[in-house]
């Protein structure tokens, strides 16, 4: 994973090289952003509700492209997979 390339929705200034880059960079704050709201979602979750799993099978799709394995099993029929 590199920082430099733009996260989606991030519209500032990016550091030309990893020697640019800080702690304090917009690149850098706009990410801790992001990832304190997901994890928030994530940690508060309905686990119950299909909607949850539905959401975590996009960000799956989107954070790693290409075949794998869904949250859930039997296709579209929103069966999950049990612990």
């Amino acid at each position: 994973m590199s920082f430099l390339p733009a996260n989606t929705g991030f519209k500032g200034q990016r550091p030309k090289d990893l020697d640019a880059l800080t702690l304090d960079d917009p690149q850098i704050a706009f990410r801790k952003t992001f990832l304190t709201k997901w994890a928030l979602k994530i940690f508060t979750a309905d686990y119950n509700d299909p909607a949850t799993w539905e959401y975590l099978d996009k960000v799956r799709i989107t954070s790693f492209p290409g075949p794998s394995a869904s949250f859930r099993t039997g296709g579209s029929s929103g069966r999950r997979v049990s612990a």
